[in-house]
């Protein structure tokens, strides 16, 4: 029987978020931390104040492969 290896990353942000996705997608078992409760990193809805814009498109900083919208 062959032993799955299981990878932590610290970090769910975006950089910790697509390693996840990749280590997932070959097999690893990842375990994923970060000090705060929501995903996202500084992108965090939670951490950013209520009238936050940004200079970019919005589907720029989007991975259509890792959610499915819901």
């Amino acid at each position: 029987m062959a032993r799955s290896k299981t990878v932590a990353i610290i970090g769910a942000g975006s950089s910790g978020l697509i390693c996840a996705k990749i280590l997932l997608d070959d097999g690893f078992d990842v375990i994923l931390f970060d000090r705060q409760e929501e995903l996202g990193g500084i992108w965090s809805s939670k951490l950013a104040y209520a009238d936050l814009h940004t200079q970019q498109p919005g589907g720029l900083m989007e991975f259509s492969d890792i959610f499915d919208g819901e």
